[in-house]
């Protein structure tokens, strides 16, 4: 049994990359209901033709990475690496990391630093032959109006890559081209989620009064806050919003689980950190467990028992932390959406999709990481600073004409 530590590198396999762009967006379009709008993309594609480039893509709903496969079919490439969570690998008995990796994908181990995927992302940008795929932002934002903060770690990966290729070729530059996507329900918001709304409220012991929509989304989220409160033996704060909630009861799972497992709090420890800290530290120890003799394992048994479950518990973890986010927005009908996802996977284990979507993809303009080197090779963070914020400010101006589009 391989530790989740264990770093999936890519296993590109053209002919199934072909058949997921061919599949995929017909699989999208008839069971999903999600369509693409591409925009002002011609450019690009012609510019960036033969150069070394990372697309990087802000990352606002579950769905993004079926949009970088339809993306591919799109910009005619013969192949996208992308980085994908460790843990996604795992999935259905190991089935998912195997098709990820021949798509392309190799993994990141979440909250530690993973030199295998760093030196793989290094690689692929200065010498691979194909394009790298990334989300800068890491998490699910649930925002479709602004970028979030990137990784700080893809920005020195960029740079060190660029020093490689310049001594090679001196003029030669690494290019990144922002892709920013933004969603919006083209159908009626009442006939995209009565269904599933009347089906979350029956789980719930709900008895709606006809209200509008929204009115009953508030009162479906109070309720799986109050079961979920009860659940971890939390008192929700009553003067707090929803999604101020939401951060309450995040905080208190995750101490409630730092304490059992004597992890030092550390004064800048953030919560998603402290997430996937947990989170690797549990399934290494599920993972050693297994490979353990019999007489051991049973030893094990019950303290594995509770791993597992802690590990379930962060799993929701994260799923709170993006339903707070999407709560913590503005409301609108795809954010409404997003609500009622989150309610149904709480309620019946599943998410169903929500009326007809349309993600609007818009292509910004490249940026030229080679004009960064020599303050790279003199102030690294300040190098790094600036050129993410170059990078992030062309993708926010596409994200503003993505979501103008819509």
């Amino acid at each position: 049994m391989k530790l989740l530590s264990d770093f999936k590198p890519p296993k590109p396999n053209l002919a199934f990359i072909s058949l997921c762009e061919l599949l995929v967006p017909v699989y999208l379009k008839l069971v999903d209901h999600l369509t693409f709008k591409f925009l002002d993309s011609q450019r690009s594609k012609e510019f960036l033709k033969g150069k070394q480039v990372v697309i990087v893509v802000n990352h606002p709903d579950k769905q993004d990475p079926v949009v970088v496969v339809a993306l591919a079919k799109y910009m005619h490439a013969a192949l996208y690496y992308s980085v994908a969570a460790r843990e996604v690998f795992d999935w259905n008995y190991g089935l998912l990391g195997w098709l990820f990796q021949r798509f392309g994908c190799y993994s990141v181990n979440r909250g530690t630093i993973d030199l295998k995927s760093i030196h793989t992302t290094q690689r692929i940008v200065s010498h691979a032959e194909h394009n790298l795929v990334v989300f800068p932002e890491a998490e699910v934002t649930g925002d479709d109006l602004l970028v979030h903060d990137f990784s700080s770690s893809l920005i020195h990966v960029l740079l060190a890559a660029q020093d490689e290729v310049a001594k090679e070729e001196s003029s030669k530059s690494v290019w990144v081209l922002p892709v920013a996507v933004s969603y919006k329900l083209e159908t009626d918001l009442d006939t995209s989620v009565n269904k599933t709304l009347n089906t979350v409220e029956r789980k719930l012991n709900i008895h709606p009064d006809h209200t509008d929509v929204t009115t009953r989304t508030r009162v479906a989220i109070g309720a799986v806050l109050q079961n979920l409160s009860e659940y971890y033996g939390f008192t929700l704060p009553d003067h707090q919003p929803q999604h101020e909630q939401v951060g309450s009861l995040v905080a208190h799972i995750l101490e409630r689980i730092r304490v059992y497992r004597v992890v030092a709090p550390g004064k800048k420890l953030s919560m998603e950190l402290l997430l996937h800290r947990l989170q690797n530290d549990l399934r290494k120890e599920i993972d050693t467990s297994r490979n353990k003799s019999p007489f051991q394992q049973k030893l094990w048994q019950n303290a594995s028992k509770i791993s597992v479950q802690f590990l379930s518990d962060l799993d929701r973890v994260e799923r709170l932390m993006i339903f707070q986010r999407v709560l913590s927005l503005q409301s609108s009908p795809i954010q409404i959406c997003r609500t009622v996802d989150f309610l149904e996977r709480e309620t019946c284990g599943r998410m169903t999709s929500k009326g007809r979507q349309c993600a609007s993809v818009c292509f910004g303009k490249p940026v030229e990481v080679l004009p960064y080197l020599q303050l790279y090779k003199s102030s690294k963070n300040s190098a790094v600073d600036q050129l993410a914020k170059c990078i992030k400010s062309e993708l926010q101006l596409a994200l503003d004409i993505s979501h103008g589009s819509n």
